[in-house]
């Protein structure tokens, strides 16, 4: 399944009212159908070597605890 954006784009489905799991997955459905209608490029910020920087100093903090 795609992923869905975080933040206000998916706060109706934690405060809708979903009777089952099955209308939870049509809810979502739904919302990738209408998502997918005006879709919006995702453009990076940030370059390759500083997320890779990034990624390198939390290894080496992670490894040290």
């Amino acid at each position: 399944m795609a992923q869905i954006g975080v933040g206000a784009n998916t706060q109706w489905i934690k405060r809708n009212a979903h009777t089952s799991v099955a209308d939870l997955e049509q809810s979502i459905r739904d919302y990738i159908d209408r998502h997918n209608a005006d879709p919006k490029p995702f453009v990076w910020h940030k370059s390759a070597d500083t997320i890779l920087a990034s990624i390198a100093r939390a290894a080496s903090n992670i490894s040290c605890v």
